[in-house]
């Protein structure tokens, strides 16, 4: 069924949707060389420790600071310090609207990227942090993943501000340090907006970055998701202990196979599919749309089935695997620690790690607690790890914001024969820094206009040889400079 099937792979399938000039008053070469420059820096936060090269960050904000100038000049800057430590590096930027009965909208992008993986440096046509256009594509670690976000809406703003009129509403730009790892810097950022007694109305975070084919489902046509929640978050950390001894012996078990029996006890009770808000809200949006296939057959065409069918429709979308995550929760071992030093003794303390993503509605206490109970008789002890959170709040996806996204995209983002490619409310099935400002906004959305292709998406976020084409960079401009006139100028 392939829902989030995307136009075929091979570097520019997307310039099919993409209307217009590019963006208008945006000089693209210019603007994609400022880009590149923000690729070079390395501000990479490693691992769960929340240390990485803060000098490299300091250098970054610098060069925005300077290739920015009039967003810099208007707006408050404040630099925040996560719990993690490394000093402030958390960005916020405050524009203030004319109208102080009108609260701001929020714009977000992090500032970190992943590592490159040692010993693949060479494999890159150009380096990870060479910080390289070429006319065609900028390439370099973070042009998808995510500093092609923190480039765009900086390049909108200073757009925006350039033509001298005055924003109505007031933007915040809220920039992290950190979202590839422990997101401290959003949690800090939140709590200095709900201190200072700031709510946006509305919050723009990263989504997946694509044009969806809805021939995989059985429909015509395309389409691109809204996030409006995400999924949960958690780590268990699984340990069982032994005395070891001769291998010739085993009686009782070893650690290691009492550890391996939970493992595979935990993949076998993974809960039954399940169609949450955003999933059914996604499916009354595209049901007229899908005339073929199963979907078709249980749908018939009709939204109101949806809920009918619910638990036939999760079902059926359980087993294709590009649908699966959006309808179960997963899980996934990832690591393993332990073990005999030669093959003829029993090991001694053994752990594995499982990493579970949680469908809304499921709770941390809830896996933990339920898991606990499933390897009891294992002599297996089950902790969460640090970095683990539950599922987002569910966003309204029929109010002012999705309608501002829908009204910025809609000429910018078409079918060939010129129909708008409609915005779909959806789940987000990894994580993004947007559920950390829940407190302080209540429509947290996720959407990425800097469309590419499956194929770069698969291969290039976190992987070899990440770029994004010129032209889908100002394309991605003009849909946020739209956004900010559709929000703030009028």
């Amino acid at each position: 069924m392939g829902a989030h099937g995307a136009p075929p792979a091979g570097g520019d399938g997307v310039l099919a949707f993409l209307a217009g000039d590019g963006c208008p008053g945006l000089d693209g070469p210019a603007a994609a060389r400022r880009l590149a420059g923000l690729l070079s820096f390395p501000t990479v936060a490693t691992g769960a420790y929340g240390s990485g090269d803060w000098g490299a960050f300091e250098e970054q904000r610098a060069y925005l600071r300077s290739h920015y100038p009039r967003v810099f000049s208007a707006a408050t800057e404040t630099l925040v310090e996560g719990a993690a430590g490394g000093g402030p590096q958390a960005l916020l930027l405050e524009l203030p609207g004319r109208d102080p009965g009108l609260d701001p909208v929020m714009l977000m992008a992090h500032q970190d990227v992943v590592p490159c993986v040692p010993g693949t440096e060479d494999h890159w046509t150009h380096g990870p942090f060479s910080g390289t256009a070429d006319g065609t594509w900028v390439w370099g670690r973070g042009a998808i993943d995510m500093k092609v976000q923190l480039a765009g809406i900086l390049e909108a703003l200073e757009l925006v501000l350039a033509e001298g009129r005055p924003l109505r509403r007031g933007v915040v730009v809220a920039c992290g340090h950190d979202e590839e790892c422990l997101q401290e810097g959003a949690r800090a950022l939140a709590r200095t907006l709900g201190s200072r007694g700031v709510r946006p109305v509305l919050l723009v975070d990263e989504g997946d970055y694509l044009v969806h084919d809805l021939a995989g489902l059985g429909g015509d046509g395309h389409w691109m998701g809204v996030a409006v929640a995400e999924k949960g978050y958690a780590d268990l950390w699984l340990s069982a202990a032994s005395a070891g001894g001769h291998s010739s012996n085993p009686v009782g078990g070893t650690s290691l196979g009492r550890l391996c029996r939970a493992v595979s006890r935990i993949l076998d009770a993974v809960g039954e599919p399940r169609l949450t808000g955003p999933v059914a809200a996604m499916f009354r949006e595209l049901a007229p749309r899908i005339s073929r296939g199963p979907v078709a057959d249980l749908l018939q065409g009709d939204p109101g089935r949806v809920d009918a069918c619910a638990t036939e429709l999760a079902t059926l979308l359980a087993r294709d695997p590009e649908t699966y995550p959006l309808v179960c929760t997963t899980a996934a071992p990832t690591m393993m620690e332990g073990g005999a030093s030669v093959p003829n003794v029993m090991p001694q303390d053994m752990g594995a790690a499982v990493n579970f993503r949680l469908l809304p509605g499921e709770t941390l206490e809830g896996l933990v607690s339920a898991v606990r109970e499933l390897v009891a008789d294992l002599g297996v002890e089950v902790a969460l790890m640090g970095g683990s959170n539950p599922p987002s709040a569910v966003s309204r996806w029929d109010g002012w914001g999705m309608e501002r996204l829908r009204q910025a995209a809609a000429p910018l983002f078409t079918e060939p024969d010129g129909t708008p490619v409609p915005l779909v409310p959806t789940l987000a099935v990894g994580a993004s820094d947007a559920r950390m400002y829940e407190g302080v906004c209540d429509q947290c959305l996720r959407f990425s206009a800097f469309v590419v292709d499956a194929g770069e998406s698969s291969r290039g976020v976190h992987g070899t040889d990440e770029r994004v084409l010129e032209r889908s960079f100002t394309q991605g401009v003009a849909f946020l400079r739209r956004l900010v006139e559709a929000c703030c100028l009028h």
